[in-house]
């Protein structure tokens, strides 16, 4: 029986009263929270309520809040976290290595390939070939934007 089954059996039947829970048209309260039972639903529900809309993947706080302000359902909190620390868009907006040095800036050449500047990008999501970094190099002189001769 699901974790709300007696709950909703004794409500249904109308044997006992709760002042904690509420079934209305069929669907159990608690307060004025829905209550979800383990289904595929809750994580279809806390995937919309953390992806869905237009400034979707809230972090875990907000994400939970969202979620208790509307559902209810005992381990929520736990489950909740558990699906934001899976979402993907989220794993590769939050990159753990960030550059914090300074640049220092190079001297202006006067000729082509006087002053070469060449980096490696490092941490990118994954490509089919499974490469996830890139080596730049930039002719300081023709500039970031211009082909190298």
């Amino acid at each position: 029986m699901s974790r709300f089954g007696k709950v909703y059996d004794a409500l249904s039947e109308d044997k006992s009263r709760s002042n904690e829970f509420v079934l209305q048209d069929g669907f159990l309260f608690k307060g004025n929270k829905l209550c979800v039972p383990r289904t595929s639903v809750q994580d279809f529900l806390v995937l919309e309520l953390h992806a869905g809309g237009v400034a979707g993947h809230f972090g875990r706080d907000k994400t939970i809040a969202l979620v208790e302000d509307r559902i209810y359902w005992p381990s929520l909190k736990r489950d909740v976290a558990k699906i934001v620390e899976r979402c993907r868009t989220c794993q590769l907006a939050k990159h753990k290595r960030k550059n914090t040095r300074l640049y220092t800036p190079l001297p202006e050449p006067h000729v082509p390939w006087q002053d070469i500047s060449m980096d490696f990008v490092l941490g990118l999501p994954t490509t089919l070939r499974k490469h996830d970094s890139i080596f730049v190099v930039v002719d300081l002189q023709n500039g970031p934007f211009h082909p190298l001769l």
